[in-house]
Protein backbone atom coordinates (compact mmCIF):
# COMPACT_ATOMS: atom_id res chain seq x y z
CA UNK A 1 0.00 0.00 0.00
CA UNK A 2 0.92 3.58 -0.39
CA UNK A 3 0.51 5.05 2.92
CA UNK A 4 2.46 8.05 3.95
CA UNK A 5 4.05 8.18 7.60
CA UNK A 6 2.84 11.36 8.44
CA UNK A 7 4.18 10.94 11.83
CA UNK A 8 7.61 11.51 10.70
CA UNK A 9 5.80 15.15 9.39
CA UNK A 10 6.15 17.78 12.18
CA UNK A 11 3.82 20.55 11.50
CA UNK A 12 0.10 19.78 10.79
CA UNK A 13 -0.13 21.83 7.25
CA UNK A 14 3.17 20.40 5.96
CA UNK A 15 1.50 16.69 6.86
CA UNK A 16 -1.99 17.80 4.65
CA UNK A 17 0.20 19.07 1.59
CA UNK A 18 1.68 15.75 1.72
CA UNK A 19 -1.29 13.69 1.55
CA UNK A 20 -2.69 16.21 -1.54
CA UNK A 21 0.74 15.49 -2.94
CA UNK A 22 0.54 11.81 -2.81
CA UNK A 23 -2.79 11.76 -3.82
CA UNK A 24 -2.05 13.96 -7.07
CA UNK A 25 0.56 11.50 -8.21
CA UNK A 26 -1.85 8.74 -8.11
CA UNK A 27 -4.34 10.78 -9.88
CA UNK A 28 -1.96 12.14 -12.17
CA UNK A 29 -0.72 8.30 -12.83
CA UNK A 30 -4.59 6.84 -13.30
CA UNK A 31 -5.20 9.83 -15.60
CA UNK A 32 -1.92 9.27 -17.74
CA UNK A 33 -2.68 5.69 -18.33
CA UNK A 34 -6.76 6.39 -19.42
CA UNK A 35 -6.13 9.69 -21.27
CA UNK A 36 -2.38 9.38 -22.74
CA UNK A 37 0.73 12.07 -21.31
CA UNK A 38 -0.13 14.28 -23.70
CA UNK A 39 -3.35 14.92 -22.46
CA UNK A 40 -2.48 15.22 -18.55
CA UNK A 41 -1.17 18.13 -16.63
CA UNK A 42 0.23 18.13 -13.48
CA UNK A 43 0.11 21.48 -11.80
CA UNK A 44 2.58 22.62 -8.99
CA UNK A 45 1.46 25.90 -8.23
CA UNK A 46 -1.41 27.83 -8.63
CA UNK A 47 -2.38 29.33 -12.18
CA UNK A 48 -4.52 31.36 -14.32
CA UNK A 49 -4.05 30.33 -17.38
CA UNK A 50 -4.71 32.90 -20.54
CA UNK A 51 -6.96 35.13 -18.02
CA UNK A 52 -9.35 32.31 -17.21
CA UNK A 53 -10.54 30.63 -14.14
CA UNK A 54 -7.90 30.05 -11.34
CA UNK A 55 -6.65 26.31 -11.40
CA UNK A 56 -5.50 25.60 -7.92
CA UNK A 57 -1.79 24.23 -6.52
CA UNK A 58 -1.59 20.50 -6.97
CA UNK A 59 -4.19 19.80 -9.32
CA UNK A 60 -4.46 17.33 -12.12
CA UNK A 61 -5.67 19.06 -16.00
CA UNK A 62 -7.05 16.41 -18.08
CA UNK A 63 -8.22 16.99 -21.73
CA UNK A 64 -11.46 14.63 -21.96
CA UNK A 65 -12.35 15.45 -25.46
CA UNK A 66 -12.60 17.75 -28.72
CA UNK A 67 -15.30 20.20 -28.56
CA UNK A 68 -16.59 23.11 -31.05
CA UNK A 69 -17.34 26.53 -29.16
CA UNK A 70 -20.32 28.42 -30.18
CA UNK A 71 -18.64 30.75 -32.41
CA UNK A 72 -17.27 27.65 -34.16
CA UNK A 73 -13.74 26.78 -33.36
CA UNK A 74 -12.12 23.33 -31.82
CA UNK A 75 -11.58 24.12 -28.40
CA UNK A 76 -10.22 21.37 -25.31
CA UNK A 77 -12.67 19.96 -22.67
CA UNK A 78 -10.90 20.22 -19.88
CA UNK A 79 -11.68 18.60 -16.43
CA UNK A 80 -9.71 19.68 -13.20
CA UNK A 81 -9.32 17.05 -10.37
CA UNK A 82 -7.91 19.01 -6.79
CA UNK A 83 -7.25 16.93 -4.31
CA UNK A 84 -8.47 17.60 -0.75
CA UNK A 85 -7.28 16.60 2.99
CA UNK A 86 -10.08 16.36 5.07
CA UNK A 87 -9.02 17.17 8.90
CA UNK A 88 -8.12 14.53 11.10
CA UNK A 89 -8.52 16.61 14.25
CA UNK A 90 -11.67 17.96 16.03
CA UNK A 91 -11.41 21.93 14.85
CA UNK A 92 -13.07 24.69 16.28
CA UNK A 93 -13.88 26.86 13.19
CA UNK A 94 -14.21 30.98 14.17
CA UNK A 95 -17.71 31.16 13.43
CA UNK A 96 -19.16 28.24 15.04
CA UNK A 97 -20.29 27.61 18.77
CA UNK A 98 -19.46 23.49 18.35
CA UNK A 99 -16.31 21.95 16.67
CA UNK A 100 -16.09 20.25 13.59
CA UNK A 101 -15.28 16.31 14.71
CA UNK A 102 -12.93 14.35 12.33
CA UNK A 103 -13.64 12.46 10.32
CA UNK A 104 -12.54 8.97 9.09
CA UNK A 105 -13.32 6.39 5.79
CA UNK A 106 -16.16 4.56 7.67
CA UNK A 107 -18.02 7.71 8.24
CA UNK A 108 -17.97 8.87 4.71
CA UNK A 109 -19.17 5.38 3.49
CA UNK A 110 -21.68 5.00 5.90
CA UNK A 111 -23.17 8.56 4.82
CA UNK A 112 -22.73 7.27 1.06
CA UNK A 113 -24.88 4.35 1.80
CA UNK A 114 -27.71 6.17 3.04
CA UNK A 115 -27.93 8.29 0.07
Amino acid sequence: MGFIDLDSIPKLSAQEKAVREKLADVIYKAMVAEFGEENVVFVPKAINPAGGSKINSLSVCVKVADVTDRDGFPVDAVGVIQPMCKPWNTVLAKNRTEPTPAISLYDIQEEVDNL
